[in-house]
């Protein structure tokens, strides 16, 4: 399974209509960036968006419930068979599993462990409706050299897998290395601390492949990435018939601290018992096939200052907790903040989605400021993870999130027979500490520099738009970040003389854009006492990618033809609709 794309393209539609006096609705796409603690201990902060856990038992859950993805799916019917096995059989070296399709629904399939002259374990199994069979050959334990033979006892001859996948990870060297079959495609995913929640692949950090030229192969990622230790390296080896094996290295023991999930993680060697203590907390846990393990704390609150231990063999692995600060600016597109002096560190952007990740270093007065540059444009619903390393590379791993409003409408000009637009944002801070707000903006033409202020708590901020640098003309969409986290609310206010008629409107925004917006009303036409109706779309861009966008329309009677139109990233465009073929008598 390949990455998936970062994210989806989504536009924000706000509709406006002219009853006697003009109706426009101004948008506000309000976001809300993670700080979590401005001091002490990083706590969870509400997600409204619902993205993260909202509590350490569903952060737990969450790692329950995570799987390895394959990086190629078995196909459905039509593909290419081997006997009557299909080409697509997976292995999984470390959860000592089958798993394939035949071309049989609801039959027996008989799965051997053969290692050299020897049968270690044989599995009947049936296949579902799907022709899907699955075999669990932990009692054999599967290792490297061994092969696999696939009988559908339907009919057909057996398939062999030659399961020879070893290897080693050298965090040193950044490479990653070791043995497998002739010929073979090898891909190799790195997956770190900050992804441990998420699937993999493809929530990897970095990702090489090639092919296996002989019996022996070797990756180096130290133009992509330096690895570390509670990095692990998922390992495919795919045949020329599609059959995968899959293996994990992982370079030795490691502690990986989240926090505000009182959740203590990482790898070892597999089957052994580990004993974990957080401040005077203790836990007994086992590590998983492919070395995992994981320690969480129901009882017991992890926080600043506690040291958290584990003794792994001869070595015994333990870090003492200090809280990160951060916020993500979309403005500068820059996250910055605060945590332990002189520790380096990684930030993981979008860490459940297609990972970036950036190498960067808390200095001597505990700072942080990372540029993102190219690599990943910061939206302003965004999840992203600071993970910071001792001197053994251990490491203390802070989730943060942030979340927007979107309101597509604003307009601070004027008309031609004289009329006028006033745009207001309003931003409100019920919180207990003041909110550091910037806000940011998207034209249907030209630019406007951002405009940073303080909201005092519990207090509220009006921003007339029409006096701002770049703003004094202009179609407007508003991005409003509070670059500390408080949950600031965010609506627009407008007031206008249109055609001589004089009015306001008011409208708070919704919490995510969507690529499909319902409309219901609209009126282009007249009425008998000598009145119009002007109808308009506002259509907001606040993506990274240029929209297509179509306009269908139902009428009354009649029928009108597609607008169709593309939007570039990053901007608003407002559509009157009386001026649309077939929309000139009344929608």
């Amino acid at each position: 399974m390949g990455s998936e794309g970062r994210k989806s393209y989504r536009v924000h539609i706000c509709c406006s209509i002219l009853v006697l006096a003009f109706l426009v609705s101004v948008s506000v796409f309000a976001v809300v960036s993670g700080v979590h603690g401005a001091s002490g201990d990083t706590k969870i902060q509400a997600d409204p968006l619902h993205r993260l856990p909202a509590s350490p038992a569903q952060a737990h859950q969450r790692v329950a419930d995570r799987k390895v993805n394959w990086p190629v799916e078995p196909d459905g019917a039509g593909a290419g068979s081997l006997a009557s096995v299909r080409q697509g059989i997976h292995v999984s070296i470390p959860y000592d599993t089958v798993e394939g399709y035949t071309t049989h629904v609801n039959s027996g399939v008989r799965v051997k462990l053969i290692r050299g002259a020897a049968t270690i374990q044989t599995v009947n199994t049936t296949t579902n409706v799907n022709s899907l069979f699955t075999a669990d050959l932990s009692v054999g334990d599967i290792l490297s050299g061994d092969k696999i033979e696939v009988t559908d006892l339907a009919g057909g001859a057996p398939v062999t897998i030659t399961c020879t996948l070893a290897g080693t990870m050298n965090v040193g060297t950044d490479v990653v290395s070791g043995s497998a079959v002739a010929g073979n495609t090898i891909n190799v995913y790195i997956n770190a601390p900050s992804t441990y929640y998420g699937d993999v692949p493809p929530n990897a950090i970095a990702q090489k492949q090639k092919t296996n030229s002989g019996a022996t192969w070797s990756l180096n990622f130290s133009s992509t990435i330096n690895l570390r230790l509670g990095d692990v390296a998922d390992v495919y080896s795919t045949d020329a018939n599609g059959n995968t094996v899959m293996q994990v290295f992982n370079p030795g023991g490691s502690l990986v601290v989240y926090p505000q999930y009182n959740d203590v993680m990482g790898f070892y060697l597999p089957g052994q018992t580990l004993q974990v203590k957080a401040g005077s907390a203790t836990q007994n846990v086992g590590t998983a096939r492919d070395g995992f393990f994981e320690a969480w704390f129901t009882n017991h609150r992890i926080v600043s200052s506690e040291t958290v231990r584990c003794t792994m063999g001869a070595s015994a692995r333990s870090i003492t907790v200090a809280p990160i600060t951060s916020t993500c600016d979309p403005g500068t597109n820059h996250v910055a903040g605060t945590g332990p002096a002189n520790k380096a560190m990684r930030l993981t952007m979008d860490p459940y989605g297609s990972p970036v990740v950036y190498q960067a270093a808390i200095n001597a007065q505990g700072a942080f400021d990372v540029d993102l540059g190219q690599r990943f444009a910061a939206t302003g619903s965004d999840v992203y993870n600071v993970t910071w390393y001792d001197s053994d590379n251990d490491c203390v791993v802070y989730e943060f999130q942030d979340f927007s409003w979107y309101l597509a409408e604003g307009y601070t000009g004027t008309t031609p027979g004289g009329g006028s637009f006033d745009t207001y944002v309003l931003v409100q801070n019920p919180g207990a500490a003041n909110a550091s707000v910037t806000m940011t903006f998207q034209l249907q033409s030209g630019t406007a520099a951002p405009h940073t202020m303080t909201v005092p708590a519990n207090s509220r901020v009006t921003v007339h738009l029409d006096e701002l640098p770049g703003l004094a003309d202009a179609s407007v969409s508003t991005r409003v970040t509070s670059t500390t986290g408080a949950q600031v609310n965010a609506e627009r206010a407008m007031y206008f003389n249109y055609n001589g008629k004089k009015g306001g409107h008011d409208s708070i925004g919704t919490l995510s854009p969507n690529p499909t917006w319902y409309l219901a009303e609209g009126y282009t036409g007249l009425t008998p006492g000598g009145g119009s109706f002007d109808t308009w779309v506002l259509v907001q861009n606040p993506g990274t990618q240029t929209a297509k966008v179509t306009m269908q329309f139902q009428v009354q009677g009649g029928t009108a033809p597609d607008k169709v139109f593309d939007l570039p990233a990053g901007t608003r465009q407002s559509i009157f609709l009386n001026q649309l073929p077939g929309l000139t008598a009344g929608v």
